[in-house]
């Protein structure tokens, strides 16, 4: 067995905290296991003791950040926890954030997924969180709440969307007529927009100037 490798060199005894890799055939030549701890198998004087596999039990066993899957873990967590906190259906909360129940159901599996402003924006409404929460809380920080509660997200259903949801149908194909019908109200609202602003100035050419 080649000893040579710098990684295992030792520059005087080990300390109690140095749990760090090193080969046993230096000091233990019969030991079963090729690497052993440092700080485990000798003294602090570096008399060899008993030879003490690595990973030993006293060095701190990190899991590694898995990247996207450690983030959608973290936001699925959070966002659970929050629906649960304003006593909510997954339905309920999908209805009251403008999104579709399956997107919801995504998130909530922990399943990794590209996050489109628009849909976090207004899933950050449904769950009461102020702006730019759901990037805290994949970058491994913490949601912030809105201060003032508020209404329960059950009520007030659009006849539109009672309707689709009354029907029965499976979530994805529910949750395509929901993005449809919710795009065609913002596009329906846009238009009343326009002609309210149009009816005001119309009307307001043919009233009395004020004095």
């Amino acid at each position: 067995m080649n000893n040579a490798n710098p990684a295992y060199s030792r520059s005087g005894p080990p300390s109690p905290t140095d749990h760090a890799p090193y080969p046993a055939s230096i000091d233990f030549p019969h030991s079963p296991t090729d690497t052993i701890c440092r700080a485990c198998s000798y003294t602090a004087d570096g008399i060899p003791t008993t030879a003490i596999a690595w990973p030993c039990p006293l060095q701190p066993q990190t899991e590694p950040d898995r990247g996207p899957a450690d983030a959608a873990r973290r936001l699925a967590e959070a966002v659970t926890a929050r629906r649960e906190q304003l006593g909510v259906t997954r339905r309920q909360l999908a209805i009251h954030a403008g999104i579709s129940p399956h997107t919801l159901n995504v998130i909530e599996a922990g399943t990794p997924t590209n996050h489109r402003p628009e849909k976090t924006a207004k899933l950050e409404q449904g769950l009461r969180w102020l702006p730019g929460s759901i990037g805290a809380v994949l970058g491994g920080g913490q949601p912030t709440e809105m201060p003032e509660p508020g209404r329960e997200p059950s009520a007030h259903l659009l006849p539109e969307v009672r309707a689709v949801l009354d029907a029965g149908l499976p979530d994805e194909v529910e949750g395509a007529l929901l993005a449809h019908l919710g795009a065609r109200r913002q596009t329906m609202e846009a238009a009343l927009v326009d002609e309210a602003t149009l009816l005001v100035q119309t009307v307001a050419k043919h009233l009395p100037a004020s004095p």
